[in-house]
């Protein structure tokens, strides 16, 4: 394992996926609009203001938050000084949230739309990865051995979740349910666990066809989807490369494993008319995008461009994005694809800079 993974992989944990959210226009908490889906399947015709969407990228080597224009190929403002945004995370105000990459005495900062200042900061804590919203706008954090859930847009701490270990990813479904998928620092916790709207403990708990969950994603059906295996470690100590495994709506049993097409899955994103995007890291090898239709069979497999891919990202025309942190001089990169992912649009250099995490919004 690298220098670089162990610094993001404390426990033998890694990363969790970037989460994209939240891209409604600024309302106070009592008029929030219903929570924003991860994805953003608008028709590729619909016109964008390149001067209100933007891209965040966070940056490992480089220790910073980066601001791109929509559809630009250099910063136009760059947050340093934090140990690389391991999470991006936005809000229904489009308000940018990262967790830095420090698994001691961390920090979760805030910033708003367009990343034009710095909104709140939270912390210092320990090992802060998953960031998810409620239907309020209420912040759910992920730290080490509690979930922590704060005021919207506040740093009023509501109350704790305690869970012990890592809690790895977070994710709500349409009807206001939380999943936390976490780890066990001192003994074998690997369960995705289910907590009805404002609970401080879990209606049922996940354990069937559960290995290391890296990240989660919830479909329109509210069907769970669990990344199995990123970054290697299954195969580090059994040669097994991962799987994508759903659960149908309020079941503990798979509906169907993924395996074809899968190896060390880092990241997932939902694309136009219900393609499922998986990030492949790769085992000693370049690593792959696959895509999948409705139906989770493999459509293609995206190489071009690809190396080591971290996070993905979808914007409003479909486009999907793609970071690559490849730790090799010149091949670090974000990648942009076709809504099918048939064609590589353009490529956004990053030198050694080392993206993490993506996240896209307006302002």
């Amino acid at each position: 394992m690298k220098t670089s993974d162990l610094a993001r992989s404390a426990l033998g944990i890694c990363v969790l996926v970037t989460i994209l959210a939240g891209c409604g226009g600024s309302q106070p908490p009592g008029a929030m609009p219903q929570r924003q889906t991860p994805q953003m399947t608008s028709d590729r015709n619909v016109h964008l203001n390149g001067a209100k969407w933007f891209l965040y990228v966070g940056l490992q080597n480089a220790r910073s938050l980066d601001v791109y224009r929509l559809h630009g190929n250099k910063p136009i403002r760059k947050f340093s000084g934090t140990l690389g945004p391991v999470t991006i995370a936005l809000d229904p105000w489009s308000d940018i949230y990262t967790t830095d990459n420090n698994f001691s005495g961390g920090a979760i900062t805030a910033y708003t739309p367009g990343a034009r200042s710095q909104l709140l900061q939270i912390g210092p804590y320990d090992g802060c990865r998953g960031l998810a919203f409620d239907a309020d706008g209420d912040l759910y954090a992920g730290c080490f051995a509690s979930v922590r859930v704060y005021a919207a847009r506040s740093t009023k701490l509501i109350r704790t979740i305690r869970q012990g270990g890592v809690n790895e990813a977070l994710a709500f479904d349409s009807k206001g349910n939380l999943y936390i998928a976490g780890l066990e620092s001192s003994g074998p916790r690997a369960q995705v666990e289910v907590f009805p709207p404002g609970a401080k403990k879990p209606a049922r708990t996940i354990t069937k066809g559960i290995q290391y969950p890296f990240a989660l994603l919830v479909d329109k059906s509210n069907d769970l989807f669990v990344a199995d295996c990123g970054f290697s470690f299954c195969y580090s100590s059994s040669g097994n490369r991962g799987s994508i495994t759903e659960y149908a709506y309020g079941s503990d049993t798979p509906l169907r494993t993924i395996t074809d097409g899968i190896d060390s899955p880092q990241a997932m994103a939902f694309g136009k008319n219900g393609l499922l995007f998986v990030a492949n890291y790769g085992n000693f090898k370049k690593g792959s995008v696959t895509v999948y239709s409705s139906g989770a069979k493999p459509v293609r497999t995206i190489t071009a461009g690809i190396r080591n891919p971290d996070a993905l990202g979808v914007d409003p025309s479909g486009d999907v994005y793609v970071a690559n942190y490849a730790y090799a001089k010149g091949h670090d990169s974000i990648t942009v694809y076709t809504p099918d992912g048939s064609r590589l649009v353009r490529t956004i250099p990053e030198e050694l800079s080392g993206p993490l995490s993506l996240g896209i919004g307006k302002e």
